[in-house]
Parts: C-alpha cells; structure tokens; sequence
C-alpha cells in the first residue's frame, strides 16, 4: 500500500511541476556539448555515406567514358585515319591548317600556300618549298589533288 502512495506522490508531484512550468533539471553544458557532438557525428556520418554513393556514381561514368574514348582512339587507329584535323589538301588548306602539320613552321606554311596548285605531295619536293625529310614527316597528314 505505501508504494501505491508513494507512486501517486509521485505522479502528482510530476503533474504540478508540469503545470507550473517546471521541468526537468537544465542540462549541464558539458551534456549540451556532448548531444550537440553526437548529432554532429551522425549528420557527418550521413553526409559522407552519401558522398561516397556519388562518387561510386562518378568513377563507373568516368570508366565508361572512358571505355568509350579508348574504343574510339582503337577504331580511329585501325582504320588509319590522319591526324585530328583529317587529311590536308595541299591545294585548298588555309595557312593556319598548315601551320599545324608536324614541323611546319608559319613562313612554310605561306610558301606552300604561295606556290599553289600541287599535282601530289611530291611538288613541294621538287620545287624547293620543303626537304625531303620535311616532306616525309608531313607526307601521311596531306594529299594533293
């Protein structure tokens, strides 16, 4: 019987406390520090799991586009394609793409355009604009027609 009586003492008390507006004890700052720190701890937790799905995400595009490069690079090397800029025409390139065939410099690149047309590649040979060695580096980069 006296713990029923301790029990409603109890839960009275709690129910006068509440009603005049007590609560319970204020927490201490070192409690209020260590739940600031826990919840700190599990946003960052999140935070990084999520992080790390995006990049899981990253690395398989960036593998597959780069699958895709190396496919391309395999193709464009097995079909013998020239450089980037495809094959020049000695006869309608303008100088600015001359300049960009290997070891041509600007001044070069305005000779052969001077010298205008070419029947093939050969002419620039045999009309002094470049050596023979000049002509052998750029010979798979150009045609002539």
């Amino acid at each position: 019987m006296a713990q029923w009586k301790r029990r409603r003492v109890s839960l009275a008390g709690c129910l006068l406390a509440t009603a005049l507006g007590c609560t319970r004890p204020a927490q201490s700052p070192d409690e209020r520090l260590r739940q600031q720190a826990a919840a700190d701890a599990k946003q960052l937790h999140h935070d990084l799991r999520d992080a790390g799905k995006e990049a899981r995400q990253a690395v398989v595009a960036a593998r597959r586009e780069t699958g895709d490069i190396v496919a391309g690079a395999r193709q464009g090397w097995q079909e013998g394609g020239g450089p980037a800029l495809g094959r020049v025409d000695l006869n309608r390139a303008p100088v600015e793409q001359l300049e960009q065939l290997p070891g041509i410099t600007p001044t070069q690149a305005r000779r052969i355009a001077a010298h205008r047309p070419y029947r093939d590649g050969e002419a620039l040979v045999a009309r002094g604009i470049l050596s023979r060695g000049e002509y052998e580096r750029i010979r798979p980069e150009i045609e002539g027609k």
